[in-house]
């Protein structure tokens, strides 16, 4: 991935991934940093709570149902809401996070530049394919990931 990187900032990001071999279920963190300043953490455990918490709060308003299959519908409908509130808040894990860097070195850059994924667009913006023209011509959103800003400024 470090040879993608524009060489004037070539020695000023880094991206890092660990997996907890000794954590039951090894899962792991990745995270980037700038001037060795963490500036994204994709963590499966951050992630997990937040969707965990978001589904509970989200079963709790349709605690009265009592038939198993309401029960059942709801409870698969909550965790989906609550996996799409985690994505819309930027909260990833680091299989996200691999995923995206996997799929961003098969893209052409013209297609990571208008990726859904906001990772991808965030490495699309420091990669040295992108030309001078081309990076002053893209306009931000505040919407944007802060990853993608921070790679933007």
């Amino acid at each position: 991935m470090k040879e993608f990187i524009c060489p004037e900032l070539q020695d000023r990001v880094d991206f890092h991934m660990t997996r907890f071999r000794d954590a039951h279920d090894q899962v792991g963190r990745a995270w980037v940093t700038v001037d060795s300043k963490e500036i994204l953490d994709c963590s499966y455990y951050r992630r997990h709570m937040a969707v965990w918490k978001e589904h509970q709060a989200l079963m709790k308003k349709s605690a009265d149902k009592t038939d198993r299959k309401d029960y059942l519908d709801n409870y698969h409908a909550a965790y989906d809401s609550a996996r799409k509130k985690a994505d819309a808040d930027f909260i990833f894990d680091e299989g996200i996070f691999r995923n995206a860097i996997l799929a961003y070195l098969d893209i052409p850059i013209k297609d990571a530049l208008v990726s859904k994924n906001p990772l991808i667009e965030a490495f699309a913006l420091i990669d040295r394919r992108l030309g001078r023209r081309t990076f002053e011509k893209i306009h931000l959103s505040e919407k944007e990931h802060p990853l993608v800003h921070a790679f933007y400024e």
